[in-house]
């Protein structure tokens, strides 16, 4: 089963990165397809909901693909039967949720709310397949089962505006593309999710706690800020969305590079002079990145987002996150390696209380920008947390005691 497993962490960053880029410019086209279809109002709300889901699908998630990846990687003989119990804890919650989704649209919500909510399932299959294939090592899968969801989003999205103009056309349209990625996914990982024993599900939702607030408060303070904009200011969030997509784009390389590293930073590879080489590189990509969104956010907002309001000072605000997240992520590997996984999480609830309270008190006065300001101001603080952390693992320190 596992006899093709890529040792060889560059070609499994690079697959990563491309299936991530895919995903990122299927993204970027559905929110340039709403843009010029939708009004600010309804492209608001695309943007907010999608942020939303992205952080129910973090919560849904519940850290357990990183115990998934953990197992697989280890070889452990319950890992198949670890990956089913992920399975069945995610599709359950995301039934509550779905209900819970049809209970508002009947009071009155847009039916976007349940589009986002069933969006959720498939999700939840290319969460648990991804997490097996990454512990196998296996991203050129991993790749050809995002690259066939992404070429599909696009498309499906162009399909259902035929039919309607409405908010909930682009983020049926993403759901469809998940929903081809969860049945790629589903075969290629054949063999790695089984059912699970009587009680795995729960013992495995206590084990993944500490990584499940981690990945949760990490989404928070990456994504809220659409959904701030939207609730608590007089902005549509569309220009938020923008930025957020944008960064995120920039982002994937270096998120790409660190997740793919991970399975080997099990076995001592951040301790490697090879690795030090990579992490400089990716500080003077994330560096680049950061120059060129800077200096090119009018053109772009302009050329792909149909000039949306207010979009461009906030794509150079969130820019600037994007060599803080690369340290950010590496750090964080580096300590979760170690089983220094409360690091982690001190750094996340930090960031997240700064980005949710400020954003919050910045919001009313000063609209998107505000809100920007304090998700960045979230973002050095959780990599100052982890950058004054002590690097070596749990058994290292009590030996030196």
């Amino acid at each position: 089963m596992f006899a093709e497993r890529a040792a060889d962490p560059r070609s499994n960053a690079a697959a990563l990165l491309v299936g991530r880029i895919a995903g990122a410019m299927a993204t970027i086209f559905v929110f340039s397809i709403a843009s010029h279809r939708l009004d600010g109002a309804a492209f608001g709300l695309v943007a907010s909901t999608m942020a939303a889901g992205f952080l129910l699908n973090s919560l849904v998630t519940w850290g357990t693909d990183t115990v998934v990846t953990r197992a697989v990687a280890a070889g452990r003989h319950d890992a198949a039967a670890t990956a089913g119990a992920s399975l069945g804890l995610q599709l359950a919650a995301v039934a509550l949720l779905v209900a819970v989704a049809g209970v508002a649209v009947g009071t009155g919500l847009d039916i976007v709310v349940l589009v986002q909510a069933l969006a959720l399932i498939p999700q939840a299959v290319v969460t648990v397949g991804g997490a097996v294939l990454r512990g196998r090592e296996q991203m050129g899968r991993l790749l050809a089962a995002s690259a066939s969801g992404s070429a599909v989003a696009p498309v499906a999205t162009l399909v259902l505006f035929s039919f309607d103009e409405a908010a909930w056309v682009p983020v049926a349209g993403m759901a469809l593309g998940s929903l081809v990625t969860a049945a790629v996914i589903a075969s290629l990982a054949a063999g790695g999710i089984s059912p699970p024993a009587r009680g795995a599900a729960l013992a495995l939702g206590r084990e993944s706690a500490p990584f499940a607030a981690m990945v949760v408060l990490a989404a928070v303070g990456a994504q809220v800020g659409p959904v701030i904009v939207e609730l608590a200011s007089e902005e549509t969030a569309g220009g938020y969305g923008v930025a957020v997509r944008l960064s995120e784009a920039a982002r994937l390389l270096p998120a790409s590079a660190t997740a793919a590293f991970f399975p080997a930073m099990l076995a001592g590879l951040h301790h490697s002079d090879a690795y030090r080489r990579w992490m400089r590189l990716l500080v003077a990509y994330a560096v680049a990145a950061t120059a060129l969104l800077v200096a090119l956010a009018g053109p772009i907002n302009r050329l792909v987002f149909d000039s949306e309001v207010g979009a461009v000072p906030l794509i150079r605000i969130l820019a600037l996150g994007t060599v803080l997240t690369v340290l950010r992520l590496a750090r964080s590997f580096e300590l979760i390696a170690a089983g220094r996984e409360r690091a982690v999480l001190r750094s996340a609830v930090i960031g997240a209380v700064i980005t949710v309270v400020g954003g919050l008190g910045l919001a009313g006065a000063a609209g998107g920008q505000g809100v920007a300001w304090a998700q960045l101001a979230g973002l050095a603080a959780a990599t100052l947390s982890l950058a004054l952390e002590d690097p070596t693992d749990r058994a290292a320190r009590r030996s030196r005691v």
